[in-house]
């Protein structure tokens, strides 16, 4: 049994993924910026907005973290995935996340980022 309770570890999840999710979406603007393709400011501007949001959430995640008395290791690396070392509460456990979750995880909040982003328009 985790000694983190289930909205613990989808912050320690989240402070996780945020960071990968920030660096695709960094990448995707690169790409798209350098392809020359007819909309690229649109699509340059839709990503600022998206990494904007995913930074204030990652730094509202950490302040979370901080507030819980919560801390997070290093990932070390398995077979298929990442090992995470986490401490709460004064107790440690971990949890392992295989990539083809996080590769998942990270499609499925992008999409989600951007159908937010166009619901406001």
């Amino acid at each position: 049994m985790s000694v983190a309770s289930p909205d613990e570890l989808r912050i320690i999840n989240d402070y996780i993924l945020l960071p990968m999710i920030i660096t695709m979406v960094e990448r995707s603007r690169d790409d798209i910026k350098e392809s020359g393709i007819t909309l690229a400011d649109l699509y340059v501007k839709t990503t600022n907005i998206i990494g904007s949001v995913i930074v204030r959430e990652l730094t509202e995640t950490k302040r979370t973290l901080r507030g819980l008395n919560i801390v997070v290791y290093s990932a070390v690396n398995v077979e298929d995935g990442a090992k995470y070392r986490y401490r709460v509460r004064g107790k440690e456990d971990h949890f392992e996340l295989t990539r083809e979750y996080v590769r998942t995880e990270i499609v499925k909040r992008i999409a989600d980022y951007t159908a937010a982003l166009f619901q406001k328009a």
